[in-house]
């Protein structure tokens, strides 16, 4: 299986403040990261992040991991696309 180069995401991340410390959430990921403030928080997040992308990348489970999660495959029909944006006269 081909390994992911380049993956682009877009997900919601939540603050919240508990004691001390600020929490990063992605529910879609069902992933945190915690810190003092919400920069340290964010850092953290995306340190995990990072982490969680290697991981899955190099067992080849992404696919796995993001339908276990709730998330849904959708077929993108780039020559659809693609033509529709080309002049060829």
């Amino acid at each position: 299986m081909d390994k992911i180069k380049n993956i682009s995401l877009k997900v919601r991340i939540l603050f919240r403040k508990e004691s001390d410390f600020y929490v990063a959430y992605c529910p879609a990921l069902e992933l945190s990261g915690y810190g003092y403030n919400k920069s340290d928080a964010k850092k953290s997040f995306s340190e995990n992040l990072d982490i969680f992308l290697e991981e899955v990348n190099e067992k080849g489970t992404l696919d796995k991991v993001l339908l276990n999660l709730g998330w849904s495959l959708r077929k993108l029909n780039f020559f659809k696309n693609l033509s529709s944006s080309l002049n060829f006269s």
